[in-house]
């Protein structure tokens, strides 16, 4: 019995380190770093606090409060709540990482500012527009993208209706995985007849493409203005990539 008492003792002293550890050593534990994520400073303790100057790689994201989710102890992982607000944009949900390799993303109604984001066309950049991601999961395995459950939306068209014409639905999509990429899709058609198909691709390490592609009935005004602003002919269509491709960079 007094062995049992002991070990009893023993787990509790070491739970009661590990509650008490710092929030960066839990993030290096957790492999923050590992995923691509860095930051300037960390507050807390594995029950949560506030960390600053979070980047994705070379992309400054913001600062995040967080809140553990002991449940997520149990699965050999670490998952927190999380507020964030950024340079980019704000967004509130669930991230957490396991032991299995996976990273996720739960519960999560993510903002973006378009005036803030690279990769963005420079008329919609000025023009300004949000995009807004939400749903039920963004799962990665070991930097694959595994599942995805949630909803693209975007208002951009409608805040460019002066340049594109009136009547375009706002862009909306539904997102998933496509091969280990997350695929973020954004489509509208316009009441003449113009489609626009946008698309964003991602890995969990922070590479990604954004391509957007004008089709169906293009008017003249479109034929002058869209190679304006970044688009290319491509087999009676317009398209828009970045990273450009050789044949989009100015020569």
């Amino acid at each position: 019995m007094r062995f049992l008492l002991l070990l009893v003792l023993i787990i509790g002293f070491l739970a009661g380190l590990v509650a008490f550890a710092p929030l960066s050593f839990i993030l290096k534990t957790a492999g923050a770093e590992e995923r691509g994520l860095s930051w300037t400073s960390a507050e807390g303790t594995l029950a949560g606090g506030k960390i600053t100057g979070l980047k994705a790689g070379q992309d400054l994201l913001g600062d995040a409060s967080l809140k553990l989710n002991p449940a997520s102890l149990l699965a050999l992982g670490v998952e927190y709540d999380f507020d964030w607000t950024g340079p980019s944009g704000k967004g509130t949900g669930k991230a957490g990482a396991y032991a299995s390799g996976n990273t996720e993303l739960r519960d999560f109604n993510i903002e973006l500012d378009f005036a803030a984001l690279d990769g963005v066309a420079a008329w919609i950049r000025q023009s300004g527009g949000k995009a807004r991601l939400s749903g039920d999961i963004i799962r990665f395995n070991n930097g694959a993208c595994d599942k995805a459950s949630g909803q693209s939306w975007s208002d951009a068209l409608g805040k460019n209706a002066a340049l594109l014409g009136p009547g375009w639905p706002d862009l909306a999509g539904n997102l998933s995985c496509e091969g280990d990429m997350l695929l973020i899709p954004l489509q509208s058609a316009s009441p003449l007849g113009t489609k626009l198909d946008a698309a964003g691709r991602f890995h969990l390490r922070g590479s990604g493409s954004i391509e957007a592609r004008v089709s169906g009935v293009i008017p003249q005004q479109f034929q002058y203005g869209l190679p304006l602003a970044g688009f290319v002919p491509e087999s009676g269509t317009y398209v828009y990539r970045y990273p450009a491709t050789p044949a989009q960079v100015p020569q």
